[in-house]
């Protein structure tokens, strides 16, 4: 091996424990002084203080579950339907059904007792129930389609997801 790349490989060694950082001391009794934090130079380069409370906008008022909106779209070249669905004290949330255009499907709200009637309501994961518990006087959104069928229950953090009631 030539000195060179001796040198090259000897510097590479030195520089992957830490090239330009100042050599770390060995003496036990050496006190340093604590860290000074960065001067910002411009106002936009500092990190905000404080996050904002909510990142959404503020949720609509509403006195009940409501489809706010119901648009035939295509996903992937094919057919789907796109809602727009409000819950009392949630943000309004986009739910697409992919398949089928909205003339083709039956989308409502139901009741936990409607579910519990159907015998479907034993067969939703716990997360569901306990989502669908939590909001007992609150009807869920319910998309049928001609082979399937899903709810769209709020979670804790205010977000609609999809769990399938029927294959």
């Amino acid at each position: 091996m030539s000195n060179d790349l001796r040198i090259a490989l000897g510097l590479a060694a030195l520089c992957l424990g830490g090239c330009g950082q100042p050599a770390a001391t060995t003496k036990a009794n050496t006190t340093e002084a604590p860290a000074r934090p960065a001067t910002v130079r411009n106002a936009a380069d500092a990190a905000p203080t404080e996050l904002p409370a909510q990142i959404d906008p503020p949720p609509v008022p509403a006195e009940r579950a409501t489809v706010v909106s119901r648009e035939d779209i295509t996903v992937d070249g094919k057919p789907a339907c796109a809602f727009t669905i409000r819950y009392p004290g949630a943000v309004d949330q986009p739910v697409t059904w992919n398949g089928d255009r909205c003339g083709s499907i039956a989308a409502r709200f139901i009741s936990r007792e409607e579910l519990g009637r159907a015998g479907q309501l034993d067969d939703l994961p716990a997360s569901a129930r306990e989502d669908l518990n939590r909001a007992v006087n609150q009807p869920v959104f319910s998309i049928e389609g001609e082979f399937t069928a899903s709810i769209y229950p709020l979670n804790v953090a205010g977000v609609i997801y999809e769990v399938p009631i029927a294959d």
